[in-house]
Parts: structure tokens; C-alpha cells; sequence
């Protein structure tokens, strides 16, 4: 996702061509899990810890306030899930997520 938005470390000499301007993260974010279902949480790995601890050092990510929280929150709970968790119920109820992101613009801008 970061990738995408601000470019890759090892290729930044090339970043105002491969980065997007206007980046959205509409996915499931820390709070909604505990709305979603329990059972399809998992135990973040090391790695996705470890990660999560080097984006928050960035000058970047520290100028966005609300993606900060979001890898605060997740290094916290130290937990994730599948987005497939959405579509347990019905399909129906992935769509809505995700439209309901769209128009109450619950998004981070990236």
C-alpha cells in the first residue's frame, strides 16, 4: 500500500514516476475487527510487527496522523484479519462494507 503511495526505498530515484498522488486505504481498520467477527482474527507474525514499527519511524507515515494510530492500534492488539471475513455472512454484506467506506469516507489517505 505504502509502496504505491510513496514509492519504494530501493527504487526511490524513480518515485515521481511510480507513485500515485491520491491513495486511499479503505480497508479493514484495527476497530472494525472487533465488529466483524472474532473468529477470523489471527496473531500478526514478527515480521508484520517489526514492519509495522519501521513504517511508523518514517517522516511519512509520521505526518499522517490517522494511518499512525491505525499501525499504533494494530501493534497494540498485535492482531488481523481476512477480508473474506466479510463475505461470512453473505456477499451482500462485503458490499456494503465496502460501499459504506466509499460514501462516509471512512478512509485513511495514504
Amino acid at each position: 500500500m505504502l509502496t504505491y503511495s510513496l514509492g519504494n526505498v530501493a527504487s526511490a530515484h524513480e518515485t515521481p514516476w511510480l507513485a500515485v498522488n491520491n491513495f486511499y486505504w479503505m480497508g479493514i481498520f484495527q476497530e472494525d475487527i472487533e465488529k466483524i467477527s472474532k473468529g477470523f482474527t489471527f496473531r500478526s507474525s514478527g515480521e508484520e510487527l517489526e514492519k509495522a514499527r519501521e513504517l511508523l519511524s518514517r517522516h511519512n507515515v509520521k505526518n499522517r496522523p490517522k494511518l499512525k494510530v491505525q499501525l499504533e492500534n494494530f501493534l497494540e492488539n498485535k492482531k488481523k484479519i481476512d477480508i473474506g471475513a466479510l463475505a461470512y455472512r453473505h456477499f451482500e454484506y462485503l458490499s456494503d462494507y465496502i460501499i459504506n467506506k466509499i460514501q462516509g469516507g471512512d478512509s485513511i489517505k495514504i
